[in-house]
């Protein structure tokens, strides 16, 4: 027969240990979120900046004197 092991039941408290891993966890994946957000509005801004260099008034122009 096999025996499966387990780890210690859930309603036992977490340990110190535990609690600076989860601690940390959440710390590193809080900062990696930030970082995502950052780098999207990094690349909407160079999508614009892309859009406006290629904008140019007088295309406006002949398009409003047809």
């Amino acid at each position: 027969m096999l025996t499966l092991k387990c780890g210690p039941p859930l309603d036992k408290e977490p340990s110190r240990e535990e609690i600076k891993l989860a601690e940390r966890t959440a710390s590193i994946l809080k900062d990696f979120e930030a970082h995502q957000l950052e780098t999207e509005e990094d690349e909407q801004l160079e999508v614009v900046e892309e859009q406006e260099e290629d904008w140019d008034p007088q295309d406006e122009l002949m398009n409003v004197e047809r």
